[in-house]
């Protein structure tokens, strides 16, 4: 085979002969795009390309670096322009590849627009004829989006962080109680679990709102839902819309949990002719009234030895939401009454509603 460059020229005659084996994708100097072409691509990229001097002077640039012209730049060096860039860095990995002709990428941020922008850049040496180094050879891309992303997931993952210790702490301070009320090993795997499902029904709930509230009435009929769904009819729910801080959700929850359990083991659930009423309103002080009313159901005796539940309506509200907490054990069923103050509602504006991975 003849490899020599006459063999492999191909004319327009050749190719009209009928050899079809020149690919359609060969460049020729018509197909090169044309600079008008290429600056638009590298601004389209937030690309930059420039050179510098040995004095770290710009000498040629692809477009405006920054948002600023080129013309303002071209001619300075990186001294000179420290009022518009903070590349302190940058400068010494230009540096650096100066004296050692390795390649090297930093970063340098300048205000864009009137708001921060970040730039990650790449730095070549770049050759004389002498093969000596002349300068560098740079390449800047506009990062600003990335580093707002990792600023995000930073805040996002100190947030998990602060809410994961908050949790466990509940999660440990409600396995102890339960351990001590319990009385069997069974008894409390019992207790415990359906408690780790109502807080479950909580976070679903906050999850739904993207962990900025919770609807009151849905945290209500949430955890009431084993008894709404049976068709006996034995509750009544009322209450404008209100929103609640997540903290506030998760032990309003839990209360709204105790609560039902106790009237399904002693109070107006346990028996069928048993009623309860779950009714909340907006105070003149901007504060929400829960109402817990049973009727129909047995006399309840007051315990001596108060159990999970009554520590979590009588101390935990309280301490945790600065909430004012009425307990009443009637003759004709309990009346529990709860004040949850403005500081622990949010803008019910914000309620909506976003899916939630099944459990």
């Amino acid at each position: 085979m003849n490899d020599s460059p006459a063999a492999l020229e191909r004319t327009p005659a050749s190719r009209a002969g009928g050899d079809q084996r020149q690919s359609d994708n060969e460049w020729t100097p018509d197909r090169l795009p044309t600079p008008e072409q290429l600056d638009a691509a590298l601004q389209g990229a937030k690309v930059c390309l420039f050179s510098q001097d040995r004095d770290l002077r710009y000498i040629w640039m692809s477009g405006p670096l920054c948002g600023i012209d080129s013309a303002e730049i071209l001619d300075h060096t990186d001294d000179e322009l420290q009022s518009l860039f903070d590349q302190q860095d940058a400068v010494q990995a230009k540096r650096h590849v100066l004296e050692t002709g390795i390649a090297a990428d930093s970063e340098f941020a300048c205000m864009a627009a009137g708001r921060p922008a970040s730039f990650s850049v790449h730095i070549e040496p770049a050759y004389s004829a002498d093969s000596e180094i002349e300068g560098v050879v740079c390449a800047a891309l506009e990062i600003t989006d990335r580093k707002e992303r990792e600023a995000q997931l930073w805040m996002l993952l100190r947030e998990i962080t602060h809410r994961s210790k908050n949790l466990l702490a509940v999660i440990q301070g409600m396995a102890r109680q339960t351990a001590r009320h319990a009385g069997t090993i069974g008894n409390f795997l019992d207790l415990f679990g359906a408690r780790l499902q109502a807080l479950a029904q909580s976070h679903d709930l906050l999850v739904q709102q993207r962990w900025h509230s919770a609807d009151l009435q849905d945290l209500v009929r949430g955890q009431l839902a084993h008894h709404l769904d049976s068709g006996k009819e034995q509750i009544a729910i009322e209450g404008p819309t209100v929103a609640l801080c997540p903290e506030a959700a998760q032990s309003v929850g839990l209360a709204l949990h105790e609560l039902a359990s106790n009237a399904v083991k002693f109070g107006s659930l346990s028996r069928a002719s048993g009623k309860v009423s779950v009714v909340w309103r907006y105070t003149s002080g901007n504060e929400v009234e829960l109402l817990w009313t049973e009727t129909g159901g047995p006399q309840v005796p007051i315990s001596r030895n108060p159990g999970f539940g009554t520590l979590v309506l009588q101390k935990s509200l309280p301490r945790s939401l600065d909430a004012d907490v009425n307990l009443d054990f009637r003759p004709d069923g309990l009346y529990c009454r709860i004040v949850l103050p403005a500081a622990q509602l949010t803008n019910s504006n914000h309620l909506e509603r976003f899916p939630v991975a099944p459990r």
